[in-house]
């Protein structure tokens, strides 16, 4: 049966869906969403509001739905969570691009019906012409996809870079050569997970004011890897680690794991059971992926939730404290004071 996803980014300035006629022609077209986005930012200067420039499109066939985001005048980002009721065509028009997609979960297939990209893996995309492509995501599963739309003149403008130290594919975003899409599997390193992952929670962490400079860093801290996948091919993952796309993809369900079950959380000897990885491997591969080990993340969760409980809700700190995992409330007040720098009864006062 299939579920409606769980919403995996808040973005409040993406809440404004786009019409319901230009749905059908987004997907990855730069230039519906520029159009749209720019509508939307003058839309939010006339009224005086702040915060990401954004809107929405729910899919048409299935649940969830597609964010777009307006980081830069060179980047639009695109976060995709839906499961969509059969195998959909998304098509990606030439438009003198390149693109970073980054997928957390779901298949997406190329057009000849062979794998693009299977659980977890990134793959860059250029477009130097008029020709376009596209890919289908497969339907049935949870599609958690983040997409960097970059024009060319992020490279030069925003980044700085000279067109000569530009490796190929992207150096072809500069030439006369042919127009027809390249492009190649990245390799998933810890910074690109690590970024992507940070993306998606932005809001959890971010006030409104700050949302678009940090994605905007975590973006480009993409590209950056990227670039140095292109330029030194013998790149590896820190470490020594080896990581198949299928760990990665079983690490990101011991994390969804645990965030469902932060209150009673199972042991890493069960959650490696569960998701099918040695211990070993469970531990490193987590710490690399999300920057945080399984118990850090867990009082994370705990944390998180509690500061929403004492600013929204009016349960005692005791009940609190026992509401998200803790066996005695001096414990929680001590662990709240470490992990946010003031007391749980201070941070309530100024509610």
């Amino acid at each position: 049966m299939m579920t409606q996803p769980a919403p995996s980014h808040n973005f409040d300035s993406a809440g404004t869906e786009l019409p319901a006629a230009d749905r059908a022609l987004v997907g990855e077209s730069y230039d519906v969403l520029r159009a749209q986005l720019r509508d939307r930012e003058a839309a939010m200067a006339a009224s005086g509001s702040d915060g990401l420039i954004g809107v929405r499109s729910p899919v048409r066939e299935g649940k969830g739905h597609w964010d777009y985001v307006k980081v830069s005048e060179h980047l639009i980002l695109s976060l995709v969570d839906a499961v969509y009721d059969r195998d959909t065509w998304i098509v990606v028009p030439g438009d003198r691009l390149f693109k970073v997609r980054i997928l957390i979960s779901g298949t997406l297939l190329k057009r000849d019906g062979s794998t693009l990209i299977d659980g977890a893996g990134a793959y860059l995309a250029a477009y130097p012409g008029a020709a376009g492509d596209g890919y289908t995501a497969v339907g049935g599963q949870r599609l958690r996809l983040v997409v960097l739309h970059c024009d060319h003149a992020l490279l030069t403008e925003e980044l700085g870079l000279g067109v000569a130290s530009i490796p190929d594919p992207l150096s072809r975003l500069f030439g006369d050569g042919p127009d027809n899409p390249v492009g190649a599997n990245v390799r998933l390193g810890a910074e690109v997970l690590r970024a992507a992952n940070d993306i998606i929670r932005t809001p959890a962490h971010y006030p409104r004011a700050l949302r678009r400079a940090y994605i905007a860093a975590r973006s480009h801290e993409i590209v950056l890897a990227v670039l140095k996948q292109l330029s030194v091919p013998d790149f590896v993952i820190p470490d020594g680690i080896k990581l198949t796309m299928r760990d990665i993809s079983r690490i990101y369900e011991a994390r969804d794991i645990l965030s469902d079950a932060f209150v009673a959380p199972p042991s890493i000897e069960r959650l490696a059971r569960l998701v099918g990885l040695n211990q070993t491997k469970l531990k490193s591969a987590f710490k690399l992926v999300f920057g945080l080990t399984a118990y850090e993340f867990v009082r994370q969760c705990r944390m998180e939730t509690a500061a929403e409980l004492l600013l929204t809700s009016d349960r005692s700190i005791a009940e609190i404290a026992y509401g998200v995992g803790f066996e005695y409330p001096a414990n929680f007040t001590h662990a709240y004071q470490r992990f946010y720098g003031q007391l749980p009864s201070d941070a309530r006062l100024r509610r």
